[in-house]
């Protein structure tokens, strides 16, 4: 099949490409590497998880540039569409809503504008968990009302799945929202949690652990490992017809304190710890049902948190530090 993978560069993408490859799909990448997090890292990341494969086509494009998708669409004539371009992060996008706004809501009206003119039959929409509002009763369920967002980030992601709806309404577009909880793994992006809390127990620099507040309920969060996400989405990829929302979780809240207990096991050194408020945004715990995966789409979630850290940690020391002795370029959008 011809699936054309937006954000195909990107933490998650890199591996969804790799496993279509390897089953025989033809690829073709749609990625800006823009400078969220370094655009040098996102090469070294795509060369590496596919060493040894067979290639997909690349194309340097922007989903919010709809002249220029709607000619990729044209040279890659897809069947399907796995979209994950996205610009991450809740912090970042209450710094930068209109940013969040164009790339997120217009990228995904325009790839599913473009869908439909080019008579693609699938399309896999990367949505988030983060579009559960607060006091969402665990774990998450797909029924649960989503009326209100917690971040431009999250608004952003709730927009895509009400346009995805709109245009199986309105157009027969078979599209399926799998919505993410925390995804992890070796090559992740820079800015999130098991990146940072592992660079600062290595440099002996505090590690941030959020609370409501001081002695309140500690963050938990629902880690998921790549490679189950990964399994998940090529197998929403493969269910035919209709609309559907579905949670690839683990359904195992995991407390930050245990997370970064983890860590120091793995690296074999202690954390400093900094005990913080919950910021602007952020929800206090996630945990995914997985009901409706497991029955339409014999989803079941196989690496348990201890198994991933140490896969993790294991790649940050022996091939993360060797290839940036020096470090990532710095992001203008986080820090």
């Amino acid at each position: 099949m011809r699936i054309l993978v937006t954000g195909g560069a990107g933490s998650i993408g890199v591996y969804v490409v790799r496993a279509l490859l390897n089953r025989g799909d033809d690829v073709t990448i749609v990625d800006t590497f823009n400078d969220f997090y370094d655009p040098a890292f996102k090469r070294a990341r795509l060369a590496a998880v596919l060493a040894g494969g067979r290639s997909p086509a690349v194309l340097g494009v922007n989903v919010a540039d709809a002249p220029a998708l709607q000619q990729s669409f044209a040279q890659a004539r897809p069947e399907a569409i796995i979209h994950l371009a996205a610009w991450p992060g809740v912090r970042p996008s209450i710094a930068h809503p209109l940013l969040y706004t164009r790339e997120n809501v217009e990228g995904t009206v325009g790839v599913l504008h473009a869908a439909v003119q080019h008579g693609v039959r699938q399309v896999v929409f990367a949505s988030s968990s983060s579009v559960y509002p607060k006091a969402t009763p665990l774990p998450f369920r797909e029924d649960a009302p989503c009326d209100t967002t917690l971040s431009p980030y999250s608004a952003s992601k709730r927009a895509g799945e009400l346009y995805a709806r709109l245009y199986h309404d309105l157009h027969g577009l078979s599209v399926v929202c799998v919505r993410f909880f925390t995804v992890y793994g070796p090559w992740i992006r820079p800015d999130m949690a098991m990146w940072k809390f592992t660079e600062r127990i290595i440099r002996g620099e505090p590690v941030p652990l959020r609370r409501t507040g001081p002695g309140g309920a500690e963050v938990k969060r629902d880690f998921t490992y790549v490679e189950d996400i990964v399994r998940g989405v090529l197998s929403a990829l493969d269910r035919s017809g209709g609309f559907d929302i579905i949670n690839l979780g683990n359904n195992t809240p995991v407390p930050l304190s245990r997370f970064v207990r983890l860590i120091e096991e793995a690296l074999g050194k202690s954390a400093i710890i900094h005990e913080e408020e919950l910021g602007a945004g952020e929800e206090i715990a996630t945990a995914a049902d997985l009901t409706h995966a497991r029955e339409a789409l014999g989803y079941a979630p196989t690496i348990a948190i201890d198994e991933g850290v140490r896969r993790f940690v294991a790649w940050y020391q022996k091939e993360f530090l060797p290839k940036f002795p020096n470090g990532l370029a710095p992001s203008p959008y986080w820090a």
